[in-house]
């Protein structure tokens, strides 16, 4: 069963299309991060074990999940109209869902590296963390984040609830 987060959630192309695209576009979420490490806690380039460590563990990223999913509704929210426009580029609605997508979350992914704590935490839950540790206090600061750079809180009981400030 699928959740749905405001109430008119029912694009469900698109969502078929995000959870298609969720592991390469976390994967690509990760280089971002290791960019995005690189340019503000090591300018130089110099190579120390941390940076050594980032640069060859490939990154876990089943503690992403949580956040991939409140992106992905905050995008359906943001996009919520469930009519299928007429396509003239002979792409199905399915591949325009995924190209899309994949340019928003490319661009939320760099807006989001720009902040070096969210880049720091990244890069604790799915490189740095040793396996086994449990990770859900840098997850909650991850979607808190999110949640401030959008104005919206994803909950999965009340739905997408615009924040007030």
């Amino acid at each position: 069963m699928q959740i749905r987060f405001f109430r008119y959630d029912k694009n469900y192309l698109l969502r078929e299309a995000q959870e298609g695209l969720r592991q390469r576009l976390l994967l690509y979420l990760c280089s971002q991060a290791r960019h995005a490490y690189q340019q503000h806690f090591n300018p130089l380039g110099l190579l120390d074990s941390t940076t050594l460590r980032i640069c060859k563990t490939q990154p876990a990223t089943d503690s992403l999940h949580h956040m991939y999913d409140a992106l992905a509704a905050i995008y359906r929210y943001r996009n919520s109209s469930n009519q299928l426009e007429l396509l003239f580029n002979g792409k199905t609605h399915l591949e325009q869902y995924r190209l899309d997508w994949s340019q928003c979350f490319a661009q939320w992914c760099s807006q989001l590296c720009a902040d070096p704590a969210f880049v720091r935490l990244l890069l604790g839950i799915t490189v740095l963390q040793p396996a086994g540790n449990r990770t859900s206090l840098a997850e909650q600061r991850i979607r808190s984040i999110v949640q401030e750079k959008f104005g919206l809180k994803v909950h999965k009981r009340r739905g997408i609830l615009e924040q007030t400030a």
